[in-house]
């Protein structure tokens, strides 16, 4: 009963990334005619920056949980399942820093709504936050493609190729 949840839980966390990607693109795209129209900024511009914004986030993290988890599955060994670990609290991690830089974004984004200016402490926090989440998301990104690439290698061990046994 488990491998069935297992196969159905893929491929939902993974149109459920490809819909917040796509809602995320749609509102860009939004945004960009926006901006070249050269339109008058109202509260619903905005808001609609916002939630380009969170979409966003929600589609890059989702995106990292699909690759994780099909790397997960698709090797059996021991280490797959330690590592399985290690892939929950990075996107904790990821979801937290997340969360905070988008709280900075936010603040930022009101303040220019209510006609002030963004205090230093504002600035500052949206970008050390956006660099760690960025940082981080790297080095998830770089352990996703070693996993995969020593996956690839050893589904590739079985097979042989030529002169070389693997």
């Amino acid at each position: 009963m488990s491998s069935d949840v297992r196969n159905t839980s893929i491929p939902i966390l993974f149109y459920l990334s490809l819909t917040h990607a796509t809602r995320s693109y749609i509102l860009y795209i939004t945004d960009l005619a926006l901006r070249e129209e050269s339109h008058r900024t109202t509260y619903l511009y905005y808001l609609l920056y916002i939630f380009v914004s969170l979409f966003w986030r929600i589609a890059e993290i989702l995106i990292l949980v699909v690759i994780f988890r099909t790397i997960a599955e698709s090797s059996l060994s021991n280490l797959a399942q330690k590592l399985a670990v290690l892939h929950k609290l990075l996107v904790l991690v990821i979801a937290c820093v997340s969360i905070t830089a988008y709280g900075f974004y936010i603040a930022q984004t009101v303040r220019i709504m209510r006609g002030l200016e963004a205090t230093q402490i504002e600035y500052d926090g949206a970008r050390y936050s956006a660099a760690a989440y960025y940082g981080i998301y790297l080095i998830a990104a770089l352990l996703a493609g070693v996993e995969s690439l020593t996956v690839m290698l050893r589904a590739r061990t079985k097979v042989c190729l030529g002169f070389f046994h693997f």
